[in-house]
């Protein structure tokens, strides 16, 4: 994914490990609108599923690239449902319903989201995945 990165042009992400992050979270990424990089911070108490934590956080990479708008909740949201999708579900058997309730659970982290989960559903988890893939065809993603 990192080269997925560079190959777009998008300077590479900042990655750091922490023991301080929030109960629950594996990590987090920020994105620089400006800059379009992103600083991924990998908590270092989720140790054993280091790889997919960071793997999940790339994601959200590649969408600070793209110009996604990180403090929009439901561009938010479709990004945690790629990230989930592609990544955290891809050994469960309803890997929809999976990346729904995976991002629905991350959006009900944010305090800046926070309720907007009653307002999504799983075809809207659908649409995310749909403009997704349309998006990576066009892109150099």
């Amino acid at each position: 994914m990192l080269a997925k990165l560079t190959k777009a042009g998008c300077p590479a992400p900042i990655i750091n490990t922490s023991d301080c992050c929030a109960p629950g979270q594996g990590g987090q990424e920020l994105c620089n609108t400006k800059t379009k990089q992103s600083t991924i911070t990998v908590c270092c108490r989720e140790k054993a599923h280091y790889t997919t934590t960071l793997k999940h956080e790339l994601y959200h990479a590649m969408d600070c690239c793209r110009g996604t708008k990180p403090n929009d909740c439901d561009e938010a949201f479709c990004s945690e449902v790629v990230a989930y999708y592609y990544n955290d579900c891809t050994t469960q058997v309803n890997r929809m319903n999976c990346a729904f309730e995976g991002a629905k659970e991350s959006l009900n982290r944010r305090t800046d989201c926070f309720g907007k989960t009653y307002e999504v559903t799983i075809d809207d988890a659908r649409k995310c995945i749909d403009e997704y893939n349309k998006r990576k065809e066009e892109e150099r993603f």
